[in-house]
């Protein structure tokens, strides 16, 4: 990726197509925002509500146009993203637990969106072409595939590359799908009313469907990642706004065209299901009113739809957590509670066999005095009655009882308080030196079920 993620130099825009140029980053805001999840919320709501509540999907597109915009004028003015402003802009107590909070959260929200994204590419690619008889399977060889290739493209192909694919597979998905709106021949009268008289049906869930279709249209990860596309096109003062307006709304009135087709297509068919299944479901019931060709149709749409949504979340999320390593890097007062939950999460042995020095029961299991018995403080440091949330890594945890070194006593660690300074102080001159660090080769771990260890861990290091 070129650029600034974490701000600094202006990048020069490469010579590229004039079309690009002025609404490359509108472009991606559109092929972005658009997933599964959104494809599906508005079919359902299409086929619950009708085309009554079309007026929604254009109100919930102006509302993410004005977000966008301001926020986009807000880093011309400044310099700053939306990310660089709330996290820098805190202070007091609270600025660096704030700071950790919202990258913890970040992290699981990666995770789970990661997940859901490449299981939506396996489902809509199955539909397309089968590999197996078994639709799990396809759906897990073409989720990996899918992320696999989206990550060389990423990697290898740069940010006009990029641009170039989620350009084309914008206009593909937004095509297909406004085509076969148009094909299942709606009423159109009741269409235009939909779109000009906002009122919201007199049904069950009625208002949760139309609030859901609302903030469905666009997605909220584009709102944070703009600033950083508009930086990839050297757009960094304020005569750029002009320019960021135009492509907003371009990308916008695409997203909202998108989402009317689908509230369209969704109510000339009853269907049932969620997600990716819903959109394939729903392209298997088009064949019946369209044909084999109505029904590649939709699906080449879909399968754009989820497939620019993966890519886009692979592209802009890694700004996202340049920018959280910096702002954790320059924040060094959290090094104290960092090096305990690092000590915690390594857990460098793995257990100790102690022998009863007296009956006693542990859970309702009895041990005999002279009972040989084992203590799993690799367990111990993850036990829930311990920690709240204890597989989330967490550098403001306190209290942080892990046993990391001993559960106290005569067996404690002796080395403790030598092994907590090194990390610390490995930490404080570690952090303002390196912009980023990565594995460059295979980990071999210790042949020990003892210590828990690594013989091995190459990795890249990007200085500061």
């Amino acid at each position: 990726m070129a650029g600034r993620p974490g701000g600094g130099r202006a990048v020069a825009p490469r010579p590229r197509s004039r079309l690009l140029a002025l609404v490359g980053p509108g472009l991606l805001v559109a092929a972005t925002g658009v997933g599964a999840g959104d494809l599906a919320t508005a079919a359902f709501t299409g086929n619950a509500l009708g085309v009554a509540v079309l007026w929604a999907v254009v109100a919930g597109a102006g509302i993410k146009y004005v977000l966008n915009e301001g926020l986009a004028r807000w880093q011309l003015a400044t310099g700053e993203t939306l990310l660089e402003g709330a996290l820098t802009r805190w202070r007091g107590r609270l600025a660096g637990p704030l700071r950790v909070a919202f990258l913890a959260y970040f992290l699981t929200w990666s995770f789970l969106v990661a997940a859901a994204l490449m299981s939506a590419c396996g489902a809509v690619a199955h539909a397309v072409w089968p590999l197996t008889g078994s639709a799990d399977g396809d759906k897990l060889l073409y989720g990996l595939a899918h992320s696999a290739a989206g990550v060389v493209l990423v990697r290898l192909g740069g940010f006009r590359l990029f641009e170039r694919v989620m350009g084309a597979a914008a206009g593909l998905m937004f095509v297909t799908v406004v085509a076969t709106a148009v094909r299942v021949a709606p009423d159109w009268g009741a269409v235009a009313a939909g779109l000009l008289v906002p009122r919201i049906p007199d049904l069950p869930g009625a208002t949760g469907w139309t609030v859901a279709l609302m903030g469905g249209v666009g997605g909220t990860l584009t709102v944070l990642c703009y600033g950083y596309w508009i930086r990839e096109e050297g757009r960094e003062s304020p005569a750029d706004l002009g320019l960021c307006r135009l492509d907003l709304g371009v990308g916008y009135a695409m997203t909202a065209l998108f989402g009317i087709a689908m509230v369209v297509v969704g109510s000339t068919v009853e269907v049932a299901g969620s997600g990716a299944g819903l959109v394939v479901a729903l392209a298997d019931r088009l064949e019946a009113t369209l044909g084999p060709a109505g029904r590649w149709t939709f699906l080449a749409g879909a399968w754009a739809a989820v497939a620019t949504s993966l890519l886009g979340v692979w592209q802009s999320v890694p700004y996202l957590f340049a920018d959280q390593w910096r702002l954790l890097r320059d924040d060094l007062s959290l090094l104290p509670t960092a090096a305990e939950e690092f000590i915690r999460w390594a857990s460098p042995v793995f257990h100790f066999r102690r022998t009863a020095t007296r009956d006693t029961e542990l859970r309702g299991v009895p041990i005999k005095r002279g009972d040989k018995v084992v203590l799993w403080y690799v367990s111990a440091n993850f036990d829930e009655d311990v920690f709240p949330d204890p597989f989330r890594f967490d550098v403001t945890r306190r209290p942080n009882d892990h046993a990391a070194f001993g559960p106290g006593g005569p067996h404690f660690c002796l080395g403790a308080w030598l092994a907590r300074l090194e990390v610390r102080v490995m930490l404080e001159e570690l952090l303002p030196r390196i912009a980023g660090m990565e594995l460059a080769g295979p980990v071999r771990r210790i042949r020990s079920n003892f210590a828990n260890g690594f013989k091995q861990m190459p990795v890249r290091v990007r200085l500061a």
